[in-house]
């Protein structure tokens, strides 16, 4: 019996090693979201886009990771765009290919997931994540998400939003 106990006591901590190493990575979130109901692609002249709007409430600047995984769970997360309004022009890109980017204080950037083949739909959830170089604030962002769907006869958007409107 009590190589029994032994060997699963073993078992459990060689998991438990193996868990743990497996879900380790360099970024220290301080405050994290999941959001379902991620989409898009296009099929003939059809087009569906979701996009995150991500805002700092904070007074100092936050680092912000974004995730999308897919209906099968794989990281889609190099098809982001990361963008910014602008007083001058459309939008601003200001990043391509990650999902991390700083977003200043008090300011807004957008999230949105790009498609690379004209017959492609895919759906699935987003995980954001933010740090500080502050250990201080524990609720950093506001958001919501934007799906919109059209053609050339005119296009359809919907909102909600993420936390039920609540800073995470």
């Amino acid at each position: 019996m009590k190589r029994l106990i032994k060997a699963y006591v073993l078992s459990l901590a060689m998991l438990m090693l193996v868990c743990g190493t497996a879900g380790a990575d360099d970024f220290n979130a301080q405050g994290s979201a999941l959001v379902p109901g991620i989409e898009f692609g296009k099929h003939g002249g059809f087009s569906l886009s979701s996009a995150l709007y991500l805002s700092n409430i904070t007074n100092e600047t936050i680092r912000c990771r974004v995730c999308f995984y897919d209906h099968d769970g794989n990281d889609m997360s190099s098809r982001i765009k990361i963008r910014s309004g602008s007083s001058a022009s459309w939008q601003i890109i200001l990043a391509a290919g990650t999902g991390e980017a700083d977003i200043p204080a008090h300011s807004t950037r957008i999230f949105s997931l790009e498609t690379t083949n004209n017959e492609e739909y895919r759906i699935g959830h987003a995980y954001i994540q933010w740090s500080s170089s502050d250990p201080k604030p524990h609720k950093a962002l506001i958001g919501l998400l934007r799906n919109a769907g059209g053609n050339s006869i005119g296009l359809v958007s919907a909102h909600s939003q993420i936390n039920n409107g609540q800073p995470f």
